[in-house]
């Protein structure tokens, strides 16, 4: 993303945290396994996105809890090409495909995932993100398939 670095992210002071849910799991009203983790989008741009995800002190974060972290990431940045909201990405998208990585299971500190549209077809996106820790050690790297389920403006990626 144009202006922003790893060390700014993982500086980032909280900002509110998309919710990421659909209608009906809002109306339930338990926050999701991201949310009570500390999670939080930070920075959104055409097709890129990054989340982080603050340290608990009780020890390293739980694999859902990665997972999760970098899917928000990930449908922040399929939502920004598509013009919606990262907080409505489930109104527009559907992930429909996930493909996880997990590298460093012990990992402390916080988390940043930086994730990027690397395809996208007429109703098809394709997003990689990579999760890293406060020394940018590699934590996990996911793949997200999403399909667009309702038409929504596009925007035009960067070259």
């Amino acid at each position: 993303m144009p202006g922003y670095t790893i060390e700014d992210v993982a500086d980032e002071e909280e900002t509110s945290m998309p919710t990421h849910r659909s209608p009906s799991e809002r109306r339930r009203g338990p926050a999701t396994s991201i949310e009570s983790e500390r999670a939080r989008v930070v920075a959104v741009d055409a097709g890129k996105a990054a989340a982080r995800l603050e340290p608990d002190p009780a020890g390293p974060a739980s694999a859902p809890a990665i997972v999760t972290l970098a899917h928000a990431a990930a449908l922040a940045a399929g939502a920004s090409v598509l013009g919606a909201r990262p907080g409505h990405a489930l109104d527009h998208l559907q992930t429909v495909q996930l493909s996880v990585d997990l590298f460093r299971p012990d990992s402390r500190g916080a988390l940043v995932a930086e994730a990027e549209v690397t395809y996208r077809g007429r109703s098809t996106l394709v997003v990689a993100v990579r999760v890293h820790d406060a020394d940018r050690r590699l934590v996990a790297a996911l793949v997200a398939t999403q399909l667009a389920t309702r038409p929504a403006v596009v925007t035009p990626l960067a070259s």
